[in-house]
């Protein structure tokens, strides 16, 4: 009986009752119930419940070991619907926010991890074992932008097929862009306009294994390795060469590797190791020259002669070289001119664009309608 006195006389001495809204420590309470730890501040409350305090103000729910402490929310007519709620049942210490009947969607666990959707963070942030979009960063009217996962697959996504993803670095607001991929596919690093499937603008470095190759940007491209260059084809196909003019084109192959090994210069087919189809210069001092093979038959008659097209004017030949075959038993032999005493005898001269082969006229019985090989050296 005693301590029920005791209970009257306290809340007698602590509470305040004034139009029916109940006080502690205030004597004019503004709401259902009103608690105040001499606060001072004009502020006006929200609902029929309001704690306030000149310093840190809590309110503290506490419940026994594996138990819940939190508040629950609803409606009047339904069943609690949700809620902030403490678990410190076995594992899962923690704070949980429940929605939709009550249910939990998102906890804060005791290390400090954040799930959505799943009651067992393993990271700062953790989301459920399930397939789709995982974060939206901005559910735009033509398409969402963010994140998501596929199987063994992290995807940046955009919904709209013409939205590019750029990335790079903020200061002060400022975007510094350093890559983009375009919603046609084609990546541009230093440029926001990748015109090809990877469009690099600046100096590119790529070091597998020691070596490197660098493209630098402009009218010309220029290269070079420090290492070794290993081309491969895997089929009879050739290794070409093509350059373009500055007008555009076509382009026009230049040179080829065949699959063979021979190299051909101005020709598609080459038939050697090195083929050159057109003028060589060995050195800067040096003409441009070519060599030419020309095949005849000597005259019949002893002192004839026989004259031989060269196709070259005389000015630009360097030198000529002619050789007659004679034959007889046991041996073939190629002559040049004037060797006498043999029966192989001859000697030429050329004009300008033919070539005489003379007979000697009592010297040469042995090269009569035998074959000539004429070698000429001629410049540009």
């Amino acid at each position: 009986m005693k301590t029920k006195f005791l209970l009257l006389y306290f809340l007698a001495a602590t509470c305040s009752v004034a139009g029916q809204n109940v006080g502690i420590g205030t004597t004019t309470p503004l709401v259902k119930l009103h608690v105040s730890q001499g606060a001072s501040g004009n502020t006006t409350p929200l609902g029929p419940f309001l704690v306030e305090g000149n310093s840190n103000t809590y309110i503290n729910v506490l419940s026994p070991n594996a138990s819940e402490t939190g508040v629950l929310f609803g409606k009047t007519s339904d069943a609690v619907n949700g809620g902030i709620v403490y678990n410190n049942i076995g594992t899962l210490n923690g704070l949980q926010l429940r929605t939709n009947g009550n249910s939990t969607k998102m906890v804060v666990d005791q290390n400090g991890n954040v799930g959505i959707g799943t009651l067992n963070p393993n990271a700062p942030l953790g989301f459920p074992a399930l397939l789709g979009k995982k974060i939206t960063l901005y559910p735009g009217g033509t398409g969402d932008v963010g994140f998501a996962v596929q199987g063994n697959l992290l995807q940046i996504y955009s919904d709209n097929p013409g939205a590019d993803i750029a990335f790079g670095y903020d200061v002060s607001g400022t975007m510094t862009e350093r890559m983009r991929i375009k919603g046609n596919g084609n990546v541009g690093i230093g440029t926001n306009n990748p015109l090809t499937p990877l469009h690099v603008n600046g100096v590119s470095f790529f070091t597998p294994g020691g070596s490197n190759i660098q493209i630098l940007d402009g009218n010309r491209i220029q290269g070079y390795i420090n290492g070794g260059l290993n081309l491969t084809t895997f089929s009879d196909d050739p290794i070409k060469f093509t350059t373009f003019t500055s007008g555009g084109g076509s382009g026009g192959e230049r040179m080829r590797i065949s699959s063979n090994g021979n190299v051909g210069i101005g020709t598609a087919t080459p038939a050697a190791s090195l083929e050159v189809n057109g003028y060589t210069k060995l050195g800067s001092d040096a003409p441009s020259v070519k060599v030419k093979k020309l095949t005849g038959t000597t005259a019949s008659t002893e002192g004839g002669y026989v004259d031989i097209y060269l196709g070259v004017d005389q000015s630009k030949i360097l030198s000529i070289s002619v050789l007659v075959l004679t034959t007889g038993v046991g041996y073939s032999q190629w002559y040049g001119p004037n060797t006498g005493g043999l029966g192989a005898s001859f000697f030429y001269y050329n004009g300008s664009m033919w070539l005489t082969v003379v007979n000697h006229p009592g010297d040469s019985a042995g090269i009569l309608s035998k074959p000539i090989k004429i070698f000429i050296t001629y410049e540009e």
